[in-house]
């Protein structure tokens, strides 16, 4: 009996960071680069704070996005750097707690 070969296409959009991240549980490095400017550089100075103060950012490598809306600024990151992990925030001093929501179950279990 022949075994069929078939090759197998790998689409663009597959991200190598992406399957790192989900292999070893760590956020990749430019991701936590980009945290520590914001919190160690970008914070800190009052001039850039005041200026940016409420709004939305995102942060890869030394390039930063800035916009009054997190959901356009979502889309233009994205757009821009392609659908990777990016360093998003709003730009506050206060400490906020970020929860990420499981996926919705497909069925529903009954309550009892």
């Amino acid at each position: 009996m022949a075994i069929e070969q078939r090759a197998v296409q790998i689409p663009l959009q597959f991200h190598f960071e992406k399957a790192l991240y989900r292999l070893k549980g760590e956020l990749p490095d430019h991701f936590k680069e980009a945290r520590r400017l914001y919190g160690e550089k970008l914070l800190p100075d009052d001039a850039w704070y005041e200026e940016h103060k409420g709004k939305f950012i995102a942060i890869i490598g030394n390039e930063i996005l800035v916009d009054e809306d997190d959901d356009s600024l979502m889309r233009n990151a994205y757009q821009k750097w392609g659908y990777r992990p990016i360093f998003m925030s709003q730009v506050t001093r206060e400490k906020k707690r970020v929860i990420i929501r499981p996926r919705a179950r497909k069925r529903q279990i009954p309550k009892s």
